[in-house]
């Protein structure tokens, strides 16, 4: 009997073990399945792709890191410690969607308190007590040495993407400028990581505690303006404390940005209150819950600790534990959260008791949902993270989804657009409406920000309510950066004034012959400038010349000289591809572009624009221009022009050659004597005189008439004071050389030469030519020395001498 009662009570134990196992496991599951935030604990390192792909398919994954200040100044800016509180309240709202890291600045260091970690339940827990050990409780101590903070931070985002396209974004809270070395690590952030960030479109969002304090020396005035450039640079959102929900410079606003910071990264917006209440006892405050709400989210920012909150349903029954639908997250002392899997439609109520302030913020998760925002701008789609132009109108545009399938719109329904900036610049905020757009199921709105406007990161918030705006069904929203870019204006071809940018701009383009073609077009860049006159203004190949100016608004139209960066890419209507075109950029913003031609049709210019750091914030603008270019040949009198400028080119180009030859050849110089009947006679060469063509043309040559000799002779002037000498015409027969030979008709080397005036006497003159030493003095004779350029004098002073100068 006993060894058969043993087996009995052993299987009852062994069932009674697995219900309890599964008692304890399915309330978790079931949450985890309605909030999709179930699955493996696991840190972001190498496994955590494979991870997120079996969770989330081909969508892409969402990683965050916290950078959280605990420097010694927040002993005053944050003393109540609410920094902390706001990171918990952000990690209790992750899902499995999600992964979160944190970076802290304590103890003068930056310090990576944990990878990115996927956002299951028990990660909720572990991610919280990690930051409240390693922060010591968010005790204040130590420097900020932010640099190094979003380094790691960049570091952390990297190692989770892996080569692969993330959601990759950034939360910075701090009290000051970097420090130390505050200017060094500002120049550092901006030189080095906010490229990177830029590169790979990960966002940071900036909150700014505490006074706005002056930075000296830096490239941002104050330490707001450092925070916001920072966030405007990145496509995030900056948000200071003294702009909040509570009133004031308070850090009981950090948990607000950080909701608001959750939402927009999920393109979503935060309802429930815009500004904090007070409770003093007990307060019920009511709201609604729509048919289409799958998930309702309620978060309670509360002052202190001694606030107590219940929630209600619409049958005044209290959520007060939880179960298979139910999540409740009040250990924090500064907020409480409710989350509620299919929560009933109706009116619910939120009982507040005890003393102070609170805040009452709700992010549900519907069925009934508006699709992510569509913004284009200049014919182009504007992508999440990339800026678009003030004073340009961008179409906004959203439809509804039902569970994640475009759907018909709820009858009745309006859809209201707000866009809300609050920044150093100042603050500024627009309302619009979205119509229907006929015969679809999309909703638009053009919008165009002024240029008065501040630049920056603006929130553009989108919401769809019922029954006159008083039921809210469901709201999309978008961080989106309205710059004041420095943009492209064409020139008008006539009257070289601008175009308006949706207009287009006409140019002509002349067709030459191939012979003008093939000379002008292998002109060295520096040359370039000699087709302009014969071609009339028209490049030698099929290109329309393109004029331009970089203009900014500030507020009025204005040339934008500084410009750092101008790309631009033709697309012509016999090209399914883009070109890239050189660009010659001038002063005062000028430039101009030569578009190859390939036929007469409308060309589209895509540039991309860049303007100095304090005006673009290192961001890049792409606007489209376009131009209808025609095309034609030249004509006979177009034609005729360019070849007289060619001929006189030509001539002109003769004429400088033979300028160089006549400047550079040797030039006669020297003297000659003679000797006639024991008379004395000679002529420093220099005397000699020869017309302009002679000059050019035979710079080295003189004829013995010229040098005053009898006419028969030609003679040649070399370096090294070689002379030589040809017979030239009929009178040439009269002379010979020295030793009796007659003169030939090449150059023959000759300084002794002899003379008949006729061939029958005998007698004859004895002619002796000599070139000059270095020193000025003949090589031959010395009878003259050197003269200027007309003339010399004799040596001999005592000679009677007719020729002296």
């Amino acid at each position: 009997m006993k060894h058969s009662v043993i087996p009995r009570y052993m299987g009852v134990v062994t069932c009674l073990a697995i219900c309890v196992f599964f008692s304890c496991l399915l309330p978790a599951t079931a949450w985890a399945r309605s909030t999709g935030i179930y699955g493996r604990s696991q840190v972001a390192t190498s496994n955590q792709q494979d991870e997120a792909k079996q969770h989330h398919g081909t969508e892409k994954t969402s990683v965050t890191i916290l950078v959280l200040d605990m420097s010694g100044s927040m002993s005053t800016n944050d003393p109540a410690k609410y920094r902390c509180s706001a990171a918990n309240a952000f990690i209790d709202l992750s899902t499995a969607d999600d992964y979160v890291g944190v970076v802290g600045l304590a103890g003068g260091q930056a310090q990576g308190w944990h990878d990115p970690i996927l956002m299951t339940v028990k990660n909720h827990a572990i991610l919280k007590s990690t930051i409240k050990q390693r922060s010591l409780d968010c005790l204040p101590n130590g420097s900020t040495p932010t640099s190094d903070a979003l380094q790691k931070a960049f570091n952390m985002l990297a190692q989770a993407a892996q080569g692969t396209s993330i959601n990759g974004s950034v939360i910075l809270l701090t009290d000051g400028q970097p420090d130390p070395n505050g200017v060094e690590q500002i120049n550092s952030i901006q030189n080095k990581l906010v490229p990177q960030f830029q590169s790979q479109h990960w966002k940071i969002d900036t909150i700014g505690l505490g006074a706005n304090n002056p930075i000296a020396g830096g490239p941002f005035p104050t330490f707001h303006d450092f925070l916001y450039g920072l966030s405007t640079e990145t496509g995030g959102e900056f948000h200071d404390d003294s702009q909040g929900i509570i009133q004031g410079i308070n850090a009981l606003n950090i948990t607000p940005f950080f909701l608001d910071i959750f939402a927009s990264l999920r393109h979503k917006s935060v309802g429930g209150d815009k500004m904090a209440q007070t409770v003093d006892g007990i307060r019920a405050k009511n709201f609604s819950v729509s048919t289409y709400t799958d998930v309702l989210n309620v978060v309670v920012v509360k002052e202190n600790a001694n606030i107590s909150i219940i929630l209600k349903d619409p049958g005044a029954q209290s959520i007060s534990e939880q179960n298979d639908n139910v999540l409740i997250s009040n250990d924090d002392p500064y907020y409480t959260y409710f989350s509620v899997n299919e929560p009933r439609s109706g009116s619910w109520e939120l009982d507040i008791k005890g003393s102070g302030r609170y805040v009452i913020q709700t992010l549900n998760d519907e069925s009934m949902n508006l699709a992510n925002l569509t913004l284009t701008q200049n014919q182009q789609t504007i992508a999440d993270g990339q800026p678009v132009a003030l004073n340009n109108p961008v179409t906004i545009s959203t439809f509804f989804t039902h569970n994640g399938v475009q759907a018909t719109p709820p009858d009745g329904v309006d859809l209201n657009g707000t866009l809300i900036f609050h920044g150093p610049a100042g603050n500024f905020s627009q309302s619009f409406v979205l119509q229907n757009v006929k015969d679809t199921r999309t909703f638009s709105a053009d919008v165009e920000v002024p240029a008065s406007a501040p630049s920056g990161s603006y929130m553009l918030t989108i919401d769809a309510t019922t029954d006159s705006r008083a039921n809210s069904i469901a709201n999309t929203a978008r961080s989106q950066v309205f710059i004041s870019f420095p943009e492209p204006y064409l020139l008008s071809s006539q009257s070289q004034e601008l175009v308006p940018a949706n207009e287009l701009v006409m140019s002509k383009v002349i067709h030459w012959d191939p012979v003008l073609v093939l000379l002008y077009d292998h002109l060295p860049a520096w040359a370039g400038f000699l087709s302009a006159w014969p071609l009339q203004q028209s490049p030698p190949l099929s290109h329309a010349v393109i004029q331009g100016k970089v203009m900014i608004e500030k507020p009025t139209l204005q040339p934008y000289a500084p410009i750092k960066q101008l790309r631009v890419s033709v697309l012509s209507p016999n090209s399914p591809s883009a070109t890239t075109v050189p660009v010659q950029i001038s002063h005062n913003g000028q430039f101009q572009l030569l578009v190859p031609v390939t036929g007469s049709g409308i060309y589209t210019l895509q540039f991309q624009t860049q303007g100095q750091l304090k005006d673009s914030y290192g961001m890049t603008i792409s606007s489209l221009r376009k131009i209808e270019v025609s095309e034609r040949m030249a004509t006979p009198l177009q034609e005729g022009i360019a070849w007289l400028f060619t001929i006189a080119y030509a001539y002109l180009a003769f004429l400088v050659i033979r300028f160089v030859i006549g400047v550079t050849y040797p030039h006669p110089s020297g003297s000659w004597s003679s000797s006639r009947y024991g008379e004395l006679d000679g002529k420093n060469i220099r005397q000699a005189h020869r017309t302009l063509f002679q000059w050019f043309f035979h710079p080295d040559q003189l004829t013995s008439r010229q040098l005053g000799m009898p006419a028969g002779l030609r003679f040649r002037f070399l370096r090294g004071g070689v002379i030589k000498a040809r017979a030239e015409g009929r009178d040439a027969s009269h002379w010979q050389f020295g030793n009796g030979d007659p003169v030939a008709s090449q150059y023959t080397d000759a300084s002794d030469l002899l003379y008949k005036e006729d061939d029958d006497s005998n007698e004859t003159v004895r002619y002796t030519v000599s070139a000059e030493t270095d020193e000025g003095d003949s090589l031959e004779g010395n009878s003259f020395k050197k003269g200027g350029l007309f003339g010399g004098k004799r040596r001999d002073d005592d000679m009677d001498d007719p020729y002296e100068l």
